[in-house]
């Protein structure tokens, strides 16, 4: 076995992909395909590109006529449906318009009055995308839609390289795009001793004090993926205002939870589900993680931090509390 490394910038973020393979040839030619894949998601899905294929779309539609789409975006926009409809409209991608209003990256952010928001929500709710993914056609029902694809599209890039991966028989390789993880294989002794794998023991970070942690998980040939409010925030008047949106209120959600990260065997739904969850809160949080794993069959968990800093996680997760 060999391996070999690579890093690059993407999602406004430093992504690196480790892995080993048979030979060189092998691990330079996958490294290669990961990275033009994980590019690719980029410019498909990015929201800052005007060039990318959702910004276009966005840009350009025509309200009640069909739109082609690229088998990539209509697969991402299908995964983005089904959270929705999950949910009951709590994940909603389409909240690009009070995401832009909100605009949590301006240097000097401010709280929108309430006819500004009034005013964008009409192009917010999922219910205005009609796709037919068959067709690769898609059908928006307002002008103004701006769909987001912050909460999921490193989430879904990540899940697709892993994908390729798997699909090429690599048995070891750790996937890190922004702070979203999926690694393949485990942890592996030297040589000394075997060359033992264990599993990756994985540190998430406390909201309260992002300098030290809750506790770490256990992982092996699954991701990981955290929401928490305290992403993209600013304090005005004594209040804190965070980018987790309510499509319903155009509103920041008020806060039942810290944070929420997201344990599973599929790389995408550690983004998705991370922020539905959050979305939801705990309890029906828990209930739709439970639902998912039981339709999907595969392995998905949670370890959550409460308003109160209580620490709440699914039993199919090996999390060890920070002493």
């Amino acid at each position: 076995m060999t391996g070999g490394q690579r890093t690059f910038l993407a999602y406004d973020t430093l992504c690196r992909i480790k892995l080993e393979a048979q030979s060189q040839e092998k691990v330079d030619s996958l490294l290669d395909r990961s990275q033009k894949l994980a590019l690719k998601v980029e410019t498909t899905l990015s929201m800052y590109d005007p060039a990318s294929e959702l910004s276009r779309l966005c840009a350009g539609y025509v309200p009640g006529k069909d739109y082609p789409l690229s088998p990539m975006l209509a697969d991402f926009l299908a995964l983005n449906l089904m959270f929705c409809r999950r949910t009951k409209g709590a994940f909603d991608p389409t909240v690009g318009p009070l995401m832009r209003l909100w605009d949590f990256l301006a240097d000097d952010p401010r709280v929108p009055a309430e006819e500004e928001i009034a005013k964008v929500r009409n192009a917010v709710g999922y219910r205005h995308i009609h796709l037919d993914a068959d067709r690769l056609l898609v059908r928006l029902d307002v002008p103004g839609i701006v769909i987001d694809p912050g909460a999921s599209g490193k989430g879904y890039a990540l899940g697709l390289v892993a994908g390729l991966l798997r699909q090429e028989g690599i048995q070891n390789a750790v996937l890190d795009f922004g702070g979203n993880l999926y690694l393949i294989g485990g942890r592996r002794d030297g040589e000394a001793a075997g060359g033992t794998e264990h599993p990756w023991r994985i540190a998430l970070i406390d909201p309260a004090d992002r300098n030290t942690y809750i506790g770490t998980v256990s992982l092996r040939d699954m991701g990981v993926a955290t929401s928490s409010w305290y992403e993209h925030s600013f304090r005005k008047d004594g209040r804190i205002y965070h980018h987790l949106l309510d499509p319903f209120t155009g509103q920041p959600r008020p806060l039942t939870l810290q944070s929420v990260s997201i344990l599973s065997s599929n790389g995408a739904y550690t983004d998705f589900l991370s922020t539905a969850f959050f979305m939801l809160g705990p309890e029906c949080g828990a209930k739709l993680v439970e639902e998912l794993a039981g339709e999907s069959g595969e392995f998905i968990g949670y370890v959550a931090v409460t308003e109160d800093h209580k620490i709440l996680h699914s039993a199919n997760v090996d999390f060890t509390p920070k002493k």
